[in-house]
């Protein structure tokens, strides 16, 4: 039969094990006096580092690849041509308020000075 004690302790233990990354006691291993030293970058925690690789034949992407390419090429095109479509009208635009600009400018100047004389 575990005493109270006894409960507490594994409980502690327990908290302990859970405040400490990858369940390692945080400088229990180092000596007492050494400087605690920066891990290295490629420190795991005493994990192992696994890379998996495998190999799949491309010639099954190639028709999606060449599918998609094709539906950006056309996408691109699409924009290019309505970018070329709203530049031009934008340019009738400007022309038109620059006109009209002018014109009442010279309308506005010759009745003023018909006005005053």
């Amino acid at each position: 039969m575990r005493s109270e004690g006894q409960y507490e302790r594994e409980y502690e233990h327990e908290r302990e094990r859970e405040r400490e990354p990858f369940g390692r006691p945080s400088g229990s291993m180092r000596p007492e006096g050494q400087p605690r030293s920066e891990p290295s970058r490629f420190d795991m925690g005493g994990r192992a580092l696994v890379f998996i690789q495998c190999a799949y034949p491309l010639s099954r992407l190639e028709p999606a690849l060449t599918a998609s390419r094709e539906e950006t090429q056309r996408r691109i095109a699409e924009m290019e041509s309505a970018s070329r479509r709203t530049r031009a009208n934008l340019a009738w635009q400007l022309s038109a308020v620059g006109g009209a600009t002018f014109a009442l400018a010279i309308g506005g100047t010759i009745f003023l000075v018909g006005w005053s004389l």
